[in-house]
């Protein structure tokens, strides 16, 4: 027909491969333990934004738990903590130090402050991860006691009451989906979904 090219043409689709899980499980253990080699050679500042929230939680994980194990000093973590101002990194450093704290890793001078610190952000700070890291931390730090006593903030309150209004409605989302997939036989049953327990939310 008059007007429509002679060439040949094709179509290229082009596909992202999938990465399986033990791949990303293996590259995972990798990057941790080279961040963790780097906290101990005194070089963390590509370390700090590992710390940070991620899609894939794998990396930052494996890093908190190897803190322990690895001992790099927690001088470092202590002072990202002071001047740190992404959220979701400060409540990974407040979960490392509780890390060290449950390790016996830290001096009584070091024990003293972290607490002290820690103990401050549970009253003051408005993030609820940042609230739950910090009471966690505090009772690898054995300071269970602090945390019945200390006030807490009219902020922090307000905060903690709009979680509880959000995670209502993630509830309701979940009771939905765990029905569909109990029906389907894919999920598990509205009575294992009910022992979930919502403090860790906060």
């Amino acid at each position: 027909m008059a007007g429509l090219p002679t060439e040949p043409r094709c179509s290229l689709v082009l596909h992202r491969p999938l990465i399986p899980d033990a791949a990303k499980e293996q590259l995972a253990l990798q990057q941790s333990a080279a961040a963790t080699a780097l906290l101990r050679l005194n070089a963390a500042d590509k370390v700090w934004p590992l710390f940070q929230d991620q899609p894939d939680p794998r990396l930052r994980s494996y890093l908190l738990h190897r803190l322990a194990n690895y001992s790099p000093d927690p001088r470092s973590l202590i002072t990202q903590l002071a001047t740190e101002s992404n959220v979701t990194r400060r409540s990974s450093l407040i979960l490392g130090l509780g890390e060290f704290a449950k390790a016996k890793l830290l001096s009584a001078d070091q024990q003293a402050s972290v607490t002290a610190d820690v103990a401050k952000r549970y009253a003051d700070d408005p993030d609820s991860g940042v609230h739950g890291a910090a009471e966690w931390a505090l009772k690898q730090l054995e300071a269970e006691d602090k945390i019945a006593g200390i006030p807490i903030s009219d902020q922090l309150i307000v905060v903690r009451e709009e979680n509880i209004d959000r995670i209502a409605g993630r509830i309701t989302c979940w009771q939905h989906l765990f029905c569909r997939c109990r029906d389907r036989d894919r999920g598990q049953h509205l009575s294992d979904f009910q022992a979930v327990n919502s403090d860790r939310f906060f």
